[in-house]
């Protein structure tokens, strides 16, 4: 069984949206913790075009067969 510590990462659009997702997952033990990041703005390409956005990242801390379950 591993038990190796991971740290997944994810953006969302909205601070409510981060905030609920870190929750989510800490309270269905799929985390042992998350952290949500200030918000950024991410510049990246969108269908041909560039773009920009503000963007909450979430980190979530947990191990290798719990990241495998959410697969």
């Amino acid at each position: 069984m591993a038990t190796d510590t991971v740290i997944a990462q994810t953006t969302v659009d909205s601070e409510d949206l981060a905030r609920r997702l870190a929750r989510g997952a800490v309270e269905a033990r799929l985390a042992a913790c998350a952290h949500i990041d200030a918000p950024f703005t991410a510049v990246y390409r969108w269908k041909g075009a560039i773009e920009t956005a503000t963007e909450w990242r979430i980190s979530y801390k947990t191990t290798r067969d719990r990241w495998a379950s959410c697969a």
